[in-house]
């Protein structure tokens, strides 16, 4: 992880020294550790899980614009 530059290395160790095992960390916890994306305020775990979540509204969204069920004037 630290390698990769999603994290920095205090966090790992900090993380490492807290938690027995890399599953045991909590997903808030890691999300907040990471570090921001590019020009984003959030790391790219936060961005998956939102932009995924934001894909799922849309689609379920019967009213959205792009699902093509527009009532015609």
């Amino acid at each position: 992880m630290a390698q990769d530059g999603y994290m920095s290395k205090e966090n790992v160790r900090k993380l490492s020294a807290l938690y027995r095992d890399v599953d045991d960390i909590d997903l808030f916890v890691g999300g907040t550790l990471e570090n921001p994306h590019k020009k984003a305020l959030l790391g790219p775990t936060d961005l998956c899980i939102i932009g995924d979540q934001f894909s799922r509204f849309k689609l379920a969204d019967r009213f959205w614009f792009e699902n093509g069920n527009e009532e015609e004037s």
